[in-house]
């Protein structure tokens, strides 16, 4: 979906709060019909909430659904679909040579380049090992929270702007 929509496709574009959604999110949203993946991807088919990812991740998705249950790639392109996930562009080089300068993991800076050129409010990982509070990514302007996390960011913005959520 383009940052653009539509307003009769999206009747609350205006409201809507772009969140980067990492592999993990994904993977978890793609295996359990329910829980904080899935329900970042609810928002978004509701039009409350734009989730956004990077090529990167959906590479790193294909690829893990591929080892663990090819069977469900089909639910996962659905989800996508359904939750109107728009794919950001690749990560540019001044962000990549920015992020790697902060994130020594090669992996996570890829995503978080990708993530920082997409202009989001925030990026929702389920990894607390590399991502979920490392201080390396709030030193280059890039928040990131659990999906709980998120819903909770999201319940406190909606309510300032007048979304139900």
């Amino acid at each position: 979906m383009s940052r653009n929509a539509d307003p009769e496709s999206a009747p609350h574009e205006a409201h809507r709060f772009r969140v980067f959604l990492d592999t993990s999110v994904l993977v978890a949203a793609v295996f359990s019909p329910t829980g904080g993946s899935r329900a970042l991807l609810n928002l978004g088919a509701l039009g409350l909430l734009h989730p956004v990812v990077g090529p990167r991740v959906l590479s790193e998705l294909d690829e893990a659904l591929l080892r663990k249950a090819a069977q469900l790639r089909p639910r996962a392109a659905s989800l996508l679909a359904v939750g109107r996930v728009e794919t950001a562009p690749p990560a540019r080089s001044d962000l990549l040579e920015r992020v790697h300068a902060a994130v020594r993991y090669a992996p996570d800076a890829h995503v978080a380049a990708e993530a920082l050129g997409a202009e989001v409010e925030l990026m929702a990982s389920l990894d607390r090992r590399h991502l979920v509070g490392n201080p390396a990514f709030a030193s280059i302007g890039l928040r990131v929270e659990t999906p709980g996390d998120v819903l909770s960011w999201f319940r406190e913005q909606a309510t300032g702007r007048g979304v139900s959520a």
